[in-house]
């Protein structure tokens, strides 16, 4: 294998395939997806009848069509797009009939992705984009954060460590205040935390300081979890109106289905509160202190992609 051919194959990173057999004749047909573009190929006989190449850094994300024709002159249209995320889907037409589907939706999520690609394209994205930037800092105090209590657990209680957690986040506030104040420069360390989230955070470390029991400061957690997953199947039971509807609302990239994203997010809720119990009472505190720091954060952001996945509606374009 050449240099050429290696290159090639890894530039492909999946192959879809399909077979349909019209009239006795077997029309062989794939899609090599790459990194930058998917070329469709339709073939007969061992010999290619039409290609095409979508480069998605030239034009828009579409469905991507080839026409041949029949032995007796006819037109037939192979046609593909995603049928969801991690798949894609076949439909050919003849003569404006539909002779074969992949699948009974197989440009199901064509209307999703297409909102998905063109969004970084639009003027308000971009100031969208460039205003997320501003989160970045603010994500690395968090971690920083993280690190710094969980490696502080191993020789402090668990009340010292709330109570150092509260001062750490208070001391990024008040960076921020005097870089704002003195420098004229906005540095957004504690992520632009709110009078309601400087509160529960002094309650927090009130709880720990009063209560001065590990069992209890470790079930914290779980129990306003609990308390939010009851809230959220609340607002799904009277059809996402509140808390599912306003996430809609923000969610421009993809249409969601509000009592769904509710429901969804009241079982995530609540599985990951009830894990976290389960950590705490059965297993040790060092277990719990990795599950809580690491995989927690971790398992919220992947039940949270699931739950936005399952809670979308299903749009077929015309």
């Amino acid at each position: 294998m050449d240099a050429a051919a290696i290159t090639d194959r890894l530039s492909r990173f999946w192959t879809y395939r399909w077979s349909v057999t019209l009239d006795g004749l077997r029309y062989n047909v794939r899609l090599e997806c790459r990194w930058q573009s998917n070329t469709f190929v339709v073939e007969a006989e061992g010999k290619p009848l039409a290609c095409e190449v979508l480069n998605f850094y030239a034009e828009p994300f579409r469905l991507q069509e080839l026409e041949v024709k029949d032995a007796a002159g006819g037109l037939i249209t192979f046609g593909t797009a995603p049928r969801n995320l991690y798949s894609y889907g076949l439909q050919v037409v003849r003569d404006g009939a539909v002779v074969y589907r992949s699948h009974p939706e197989p440009f199901a999520a064509l209307a999703s992705i297409q909102k998905l690609a063109s969004f970084g394209s639009s003027a308000e994205a971009k100031r969208q984009a460039e205003k997320g930037k501003e989160v970045y800092p603010a994500i690395a105090a968090d971690i920083g954060v993280s690190v710094l209590l969980y490696f502080a657990a191993g020789s402090m209680s668990l009340r010292d460590v709330a109570i150092l957690g509260a001062a750490a986040v208070l001391l990024l506030m008040l960076v921020d205040w005097g870089a704002e104040r003195l420098l004229s420069r906005k540095l957004n360390l504690s992520g632009g935390l709110s009078a309601l989230g400087v509160l529960m955070l002094l309650l927090s470390a009130a709880f720990a300081w009063l209560v001065d029991n590990e069992l209890a400061i470790m079930l914290k957690s779980s129990i306003l979890g609990l308390i939010g997953a009851a809230l959220l199947a609340t607002d799904a039971m009277l059809g996402g109106k509140y808390v599912g509807k306003r996430m809609s609302q923000y969610l421009t990239f993809m249409d969601i289905d509000p009592r769904r994203f509710s429901w969804g997010s009241a079982m995530a809720a609540a599985g990951q509160s009830l894990l976290s119990a389960a950590t705490a009472i059965w297993l040790s505190r060092d277990t719990w202190l990795f599950y809580r720091h690491w995989v927690g954060p971790t398992l919220g952001f992947t039940l949270g992609a699931i739950v936005l996945w399952k809670s979308r509606r299903k749009s077929v374009p015309r």
